[in-house]
């Protein structure tokens, strides 16, 4: 590819990426693991997976050392979409929502 093209090329992505981030909003997600309820929140991720609605993005996570606090980054257009994948998660998980942009 030569050097014209892969300018080019690394525009137009970083353009795609910058237009992307103008109506995506970020947002850092803390879950709070409840009482004894580790082993449950990953056991059902395993078999269900995040259980994320179309339209709310997972971006990243860190979970603490005490196994008891998840730190999630996401994005979406339409923040009321929490309220959809908190509800199938609150019999185990209490959760915190700032919005970071």
């Amino acid at each position: 590819m030569s050097t014209h093209l892969r300018f080019q090329y690394t525009l137009r992505a970083a353009k795609c990426l910058q237009a992307r981030r103008l109506v995506m909003k970020q947002y850092m997600v803390v879950e709070h693991f409840k009482e004894g309820c580790f082993e449950r929140v990953y056991q059902r991720f395993g078999e269900r997976g995040r259980l994320l609605p179309d339209g709310l993005n997972y971006l990243n996570s860190w979970l603490n050392e005490d196994n008891n606090i998840c730190f999630q980054l996401m994005e979406t257009k339409d923040e009321g979409l929490f309220a959809v994948w908190t509800k199938q998660w609150q019999d185990l998980v209490d959760f915190e929502i700032f919005a970071i942009d």
